[in-house]
């Protein structure tokens, strides 16, 4: 991705050219309060900027105006069995529990069956996660929508309460958020056993995960 001819002129063009190694081929991504990025030229430091939402828009360069069509998300793609984890510490259904209901916790990673979680994507981008050990899905206990609802293992319904979106961070890990709710996976602390329930997005590393 290229700024045209290395011109440093509002709306000059984003292009593809053969990779150079230049500056005008760098691009820097800061993250804004609305969890999207801007996307900034090195060599110019004017905003990755489409025309429009329709398609076939064309993507220039322009000065930053908080504008909506200059705040982009980049797509995230899982598959397969993942370990979700933060700070060494693993998302895992307790004890290895084939109860419905029970709150998931986190514990140290070990990676073991019960740690491991199979992301299947829904058609709207969400993924349904289903622990390695019970079947069970991560599910929002009972659909509610309240701060601090228990996060749970539940047998898998393809309820909106039991999807989740992720949306990568600038220091490579992801918010995790739940589709109904619109609260995010938070552990309550790093200590073996901490339990996993529902918040509001206060930055916290508590709610900064690692898929891998």
């Amino acid at each position: 991705m290229d700024d045209d001819g290395g011109f440093t002129t509002a709306g000059t063009s984003v292009i593809q050219w053969p990779c150079s190694g230049a500056s005008n081929q760098h691009w820097t991504l800061a993250q804004l309060s609305g969890g999207g990025y801007a996307i900034t030229n090195v060599h110019t430091g004017l905003l990755l900027t489409t025309a429009s939402t329709s398609n076939g828009a064309l993507v220039t360069q322009q000065a930053n105006t908080g504008s909506a069509l200059q705040q982009w998300t980049p797509a995230v793609s899982v598959t397969g069995t993942r370990t979700v984890s933060l700070q060494g510490q693993a998302l895992e259904d307790p004890s290895a529990s084939s109860t419905e209901g029970i709150q998931l916790d986190t514990s140290a990673t070990t990676g073991a069956a019960d740690q491991n979680w199979a992301f299947t994507q829904q058609p709207d981008g969400s993924y349904q996660l289903v622990n390695g050990s019970s079947g069970q899905c991560m599910d929002d206990n009972g659909g509610f929508t309240t701060v601090g609802t228990a996060v749970i293992q539940w047998p898998c319904t393809g309820g909106s309460n039991q999807h989740w979106t992720l949306a990568l961070l600038a220091n490579g890990s992801y918010a995790i958020t739940n589709v109904h709710t619109g609260l995010l996976l938070t552990t309550a602390s790093t200590g073996n056993g901490a339990l996993v329930a529902q918040q509001p997005n206060t930055g916290s590393a508590l709610q900064q995960w690692t898929v891998h």
